[in-house]
C-alpha cells in the first residue's frame, strides 16, 4: 500500500535537508550546505555560486565560492501571505524552492616576469 502517514511528533527524518553540489564533471566539489533546518528555523532563499576561470587556460575553473542567503522562520511569518503554486502559504510550509545564481569571473592575466 502506498498510502503513508505523517506525524510531525514522531517523523523527524525532514527536519534538516543538506546538498552537495559538484561541477566540471566532480572535479571541483562544494562543502555540504543547509537547505532548510527545521530545528533552527532556516530555510534558504538564495544561493550564489561563483566561478574563477582563466580564458588563456582553456575556461579551467580555478576557484568556486559561494554566499548563501537564508530566511528565517520569523521573517517568513512577519511577511506578506503569499501563495506558492500548490496554493501553501509561503510561512506555513517548508519552501521547496530557492533560487541559484551562477556568476563567472576571468581571472587576470598573471605576469610572471616581474
Amino acid at each position: 500500500q502506498d498510502e503513508h502517514q505523517h506525524d510531525d511528533h514522531e517523523d523527524h527524518s525532514h527536519d534538516t535537508l543538506i546538498v552537495l553540489l559538484s561541477f566540471d564533471n566532480g572535479a571541483k566539489t562544494l562543502p555540504w550546505f543547509t537547505v532548510h533546518d527545521k530545528t533552527k528555523g532556516l530555510e534558504l532563499k538564495e544561493l550564489v555560486v561563483r566561478f574563477t576561470y582563466s580564458a588563456s587556460g582553456g575556461g579551467e575553473i580555478h576557484a568556486i565560492h559561494t554566499k548563501k542567503t537564508y530566511e528565517t522562520a520569523f521573517e517568513k511569518k512577519d511577511g506578506a501571505g503569499s501563495s506558492d503554486r500548490e496554493g501553501k502559504e509561503s510561512g506555513s510550509a517548508t519552501k521547496k524552492r530557492f533560487r541559484v545564481q551562477y556568476v563567472w569571473e576571468e581571472e587576470g592575466d598573471v605576469d610572471l616576469q616581474r
